[in-house]
């Protein structure tokens, strides 16, 4: 997989009357350059 294709992923998920839920659901690129300082 390509760095600029890669995520970062988080998952919520609940336990509710024994069966498993996805509460919530998040993600961004797992890669970003940094800024470069021209000092």
């Amino acid at each position: 997989m390509a760095e600029d294709q890669a995520i970062r992923a988080s998952w919520v998920v609940v336990e509710r009357d024994g069966r498993w839920w996805t509460a919530a659901y998040e993600n961004s690129p797992a890669y970003r350059p940094l800024p470069v300082s021209r000092s």
